[in-house]
């Protein structure tokens, strides 16, 4: 990705290493990928963790951050879910419906109505 991470701090390691992990290494791997993606500095921070995995290790309920979906359409979130999930998951459309919390025929369904691969 070319970008030069140095260190990851003691908080975003703690809270990488208390996560569960239902997508096994896949999910891990796409989640470092995305903190880096948003990282502009030479260490990852637990500002840089999704608010999902901060509220989950920490076991309180933490509303996810509005503010990036205000002026979006239901479906356009919905589409970013779905895009999101594949590819945290690889591609893999059953692991992907499941993190979504609905049915892989929902999910075919869902993707063929966006025009999503």
């Amino acid at each position: 990705m070319n970008r030069k991470i140095s260190t990851i701090d003691d908080e975003a390691m703690r809270v990488l290493m208390q996560y569960d992990w239902p997508g096994n290494v896949r999910q891990l791997m796409a989640t470092v990928e995305n903190m880096v993606l948003v990282c502009e500095q030479v260490a990852l921070a637990s500002k840089h963790i999704p608010p999902e995995l901060r509220s989950a290790s920490s076991g309180e309920t933490q509303a996810p951050n509005l503010d990036a979906l205000v002026g979006l359409s239901l479906e356009q979130i919905e589409k970013q879910a779905i895009r999101n999930a594949l590819h945290i998951y690889r591609g893999n459309r059953e692991q992907a419906a499941k993190m979504l919390g609905i049915g892989e025929r929902t999910l075919y369904r869902k993707l063929k109505e966006y025009g999503l691969k």
